[in-house]
């Protein structure tokens, strides 16, 4: 199981298609990240049922902290249902000022 927790937590510094490049932006990011990490793990059910897959997700951060999703596109409907859960615990109001930047983030479910 600790390889599979690994998998996850390394896939989401894999943060890519940032719609920007600045200093703040990698506060962010770096944000995000350490969130991220705290919460997320290979869904049990999908584990057991050894299901894989890729989770790509298009997302801001509002003016309170939260995370808004605007797009979730996964190769399995679990997984992605699984993420948009997650993520909607995430509260990030450190990041209150991160409100005018779209990210994107791909999560990878792989069995080894």
């Amino acid at each position: 199981m600790f390889w599979f927790k690994l998998i996850i937590l390394v896939s989401v510094w894999f943060i890519c298609g940032i719609t920007f490049a600045s200093t703040p932006a990698s506060e962010c990011i770096n944000t995000l990240n350490q969130k991220f990490q705290s919460r997320f793990s290979y869904p049990e059910q999908a584990y057991k049922q050894a299901i894989q897959g890729d989770v790509i997700v298009i997302f801001s951060v509002s003016d309170e902290g939260k995370i808004i999703i605007k797009d979730i596109r996964s190769t399995d409907a679990e997984l992605g249902k699984y993420i948009r859960k997650v993520m909607s615990t995430v509260q990030c109001p450190e990041l209150n000022n991160a409100s005018v930047y779209d990210f994107k983030i791909i999560f990878h479910f792989k069995l080894i």
